[in-house]
């Protein structure tokens, strides 16, 4: 056959089967293609975004709720603005182009003057800046102006948006009467100085008629008073029409512009305010918490599928369960507890049928918690309890963080502990914890374990035991040689979400080079959309 021929190694049973590198005294070298690549490198399918929504349910909840809380003191604080609005019709001047005075006109509407007199007209001190910022001007066409403005009241905002237009109204009225005046100024300033040029030449003439100037001197005074006289009316005739004109240009734009549509509310939904800031802060808190739960899963290295968990640690998943530990803030009743304690039971029979077979010596069994060892104890502790009351002589080495086993077996300081209790006895054996390597009864074959001998106690309360079990937590800063002088097997524990690709990893290596043989792996907490097999393939 071209391909080889491939089996896939199963945790029980089928010990033959498990590749070298596991078998106590092996002396082949870690191999890391077999446990190289990125166990996290899966797709990100919508089971995986919404199983981790429910994981993190709590959170998003919470961040809703905090949304939702928010949105209602925002709608108490500063509730929704009612807006007012009028439009104002324009009359241009005879010599203004409408197309160009409109923008003028709309800046006018919005500038500080109008504000200004808006504000002393309805007795208020609030800043102008502020006020202008509380309404548009809109350019409906080149004659028309749309005035909108909120306030925090229906009746405010009517009242403000009525004082606007009337600001403006009176502004520009102001400004077209200064521009007539100043018209008028400028007529009367070209009157008064040709009235003074013919001034001057009637006392010139009068002053040459006295002295007796030459004729010709006379004559050209004269043709000169003619021409200021002829001069002066033709001033005098303009003016006065431009004068009319404008004042009728300025009646007749002044009363043109006009309010057409007095400020009136314009409506708006209170129920779909109130919608809007409730809704919109429960709706981003729960989208915010949404998001940190997404991103946080996707960006995460931490171990959840059982393929994940077999690929990182060489060694297939015989056994997945849910949480064997309830939540602080739970809502789940005794249907969750009622299920913890089936999974519990379920844990426990895998491990017991994970203990070696009849050997020559000692059976010896070695639980390791990767990620959580309270979670595990609860586990180790019951096979204990269940192989001595099966008859057996045990002795338990609680080699974990923390003494999770003596802590539930209600001895937590180092040394021999012969515990008693629904008529079972077993030896509980807790190590110093100084002690970074423990040494254990069996006979260790790599490294620093070599030829090592345990304590006196130890090797005297193993000689009467027929079944070793340990509760191991590893630490890659201090190896895990002293695996091997406590058992010849071991099961590895994996909480799913607890621990990275990479501790998983480490933690089968340790094993490994310990030269005890890893049989299998359990994984606690696994999703429930998990569909994958967690079966470690090999090639023969």
């Amino acid at each position: 056959m071209n391909e080889k021929d491939r089996a896939l190694a199963w945790p029980v049973g089928i010990a033959d089967d498990l590749p070298e590198r596991f078998w106590e005294g092996s002396t082949e070298p870690v191999d890391d293609d077999r446990l190289g690549g990125d166990p996290t490198a899966g797709m990100a399918t919508l089971g995986f975004v919404f199983a981790a929504l429910r994981r993190r349910l709590p959170l998003w909840l919470g961040l809703a709720v905090v949304g939702f809380v928010l949105g209602t003191g925002a709608y108490v604080a500063e509730p929704p603005s009612f807006t007012a609005g009028s439009t104002i019709l324009l009359a241009d001047g005879p010599n203004q182009d409408p197309q160009v005075q409109i923008n003028g006109d709309a800046a006018l509407a919005q500038s500080t003057a109008v504000g200004a007199a808006a504000l002393s007209q309805l007795g208020l001190n609030e800043p102008v800046t502020t006020f202008l910022g509380s309404y548009t001007v809109t350019i409906v066409s080149d004659q028309v102006l749309s005035i909108a403005l909120t306030a925090k009241t229906s009746a405010a905002a009517v009242q403000r948006a009525n004082a606007v237009s009337e600001a403006f109204l009176k502004i520009r009225a102001g400004y077209a009467q200064a521009e007539e005046t100043q018209q008028e100024q400028y007529l009367a300033g070209q009157i008064s100085s040709a009235k003074q040029s013919l001034n001057a030449v009637n006392a010139q003439l009068a002053q040459a008629e006295s002295a007796g100037a030459p004729t010709a001197q006379v004559n050209q005074l004269k043709q000169e008073q003619t021409s200021d006289t002829n001069a002066l009316g033709e001033i005098q005739s303009n003016a006065t029409e431009m004068i009319l004109s404008d004042r009728t240009g300025t009646q007749t734009e002044v009363q043109g512009t006009r309010v057409i549509n007095p400020a009136a509310p314009v409506h708006k939904s209170k129920i779909k305010g109130t919608l809007i800031y409730i809704v919109g802060g429960l709706g981003g808190g729960a989208g915010l918490g949404i998001a940190i739960i997404v991103i946080g899963a996707l960006l995460s290295d931490k171990l959840r599928r059982r393929d994940d968990v077999a690929y990182a640690l060489g060694v297939p998943v015989g056994l997945s369960v849910g949480p064997l530990r309830g939540k602080r803030l739970s809502l789940s009743g005794r249907g969750a507890a009622k299920k913890r304690q089936q999974d519990l039971r379920r844990l426990v029979a895998y491990l017991r049928k994970s203990i070696p077979g009849k050997q020559r010596e000692v059976a010896s069994l070695a639980v390791v918690a990767v990620s959580d060892p309270r979670a595990v104890a609860a586990a180790v502790v019951a096979l204990a309890t269940d192989a001595a009351g099966r008859g057996r002589r045990v002795l338990l080495a609680d080699l974990s963080d923390g003494c999770e086993a003596g802590r539930l077996l209600g001895a937590r300081e180092r040394g021999i502990h012969r515990i008693e209790s629904d008529g079972t006895r077993l030896v509980l054996a807790i190590p110093d914890p100084d002690d970074v390597a423990p040494i254990g009864p069996l006979p260790g074959s790599r490294g620093l374990m070599a030829g090592a001998k345990p304590s006196e106690e130890i090797a005297s309360v193993a000689t009467t035991a027929d079944l070793i079990l340990s509760l191991v937590s590893l630490d890659p800063a201090r190896g895990g040689d002293h695996v091997a002088t406590w058992a010849t097997a071991a099961v590895a524990v994996v909480t799913a979400g607890e621990s990275s690709a990479l501790l998983v990893r480490s933690s089968a290596e340790m094993i490994q080079l310990a030269g005890t043989r890893l049989r299998s792996a359990v994984l606690i907490g696994a999703d429930a959309n998990d569909e994958s097999l967690g079966a470690w393939e090999r090639e023969d």
